[in-house]
């Protein structure tokens, strides 16, 4: 269930419990360049341009 940018369903906070879980350094990256991204904070999804593509279709 991982995707290609190791976050779990674009989610922060499921990649997050995800490494609590496994401590997968993977979903740690990715948790990393998006708080790193935007300055410390942290969206709900991300990337969101492809959330609100598959929230369309849904």
């Amino acid at each position: 269930m991982q995707c290609v940018d190791d976050s779990f369903l674009f989610s922060p906070s499921s990649t997050a419990f995800a490494f609590m879980q496994t401590r997968n350094h993977n979903c740690l990256n990715y948790l990393t360049n998006i708080v790193y991204k935007f300055n410390g904070g942290v969206l709900n999804v991300y990337p969101v341009d492809l959330f609100e593509h598959i929230w369309i279709v849904d």
